[in-house]
């Protein structure tokens, strides 16, 4: 039994509320950044090659701001099982694959995220 039978299951909230003083990376002199955030997490293993599978959620982009207020939140729900034979004698990091999601669109509305699991 022990360790190799072990369960992690629940939720965790994460609540996106606000930056000050943003550094502007926009180029243009007009206008300035318009911030996102990016979480990545690990809900799940994925049973088959005992690795976990990515999650990643992408806040509403807040338009023009240096001071964004978000005031958004997401619930992962987490539902990892004990060791699998797959994951025994696996060295090094987990894949963690670089992309770049698509921007919402206005059509999104203000909650607008990308969920992909990976």
């Amino acid at each position: 039994a022990g360790a190799a039978n072990a369960r992690l299951q629940g939720s965790l909230r994460v609540t996106l509320v606000s930056a000050d003083g943003l550094i502007n990376l926009n180029t243009h002199r007009q206008c300035c950044s318009s911030p996102y955030c990016m979480v990545l997490c690990y809900p799940r293993r994925n049973e088959e090659v005992g690795l976990p599978d990515t999650c990643i959620w992408r806040s509403p982009t807040v338009r023009n701001s240096l001071n964004p207020n978000w005031g958004v939140s997401r619930t992962f729900d987490f539902c990892w099982n004990g060791a699998s034979k797959a994951s025994h004698g696996h060295k090094g990091t987990w894949p963690l694959p670089v992309s770049f999601l698509p921007e919402p669109t206005p059509e999104d509305g203000p909650e607008a995220q990308v969920d992909e699991m990976l």
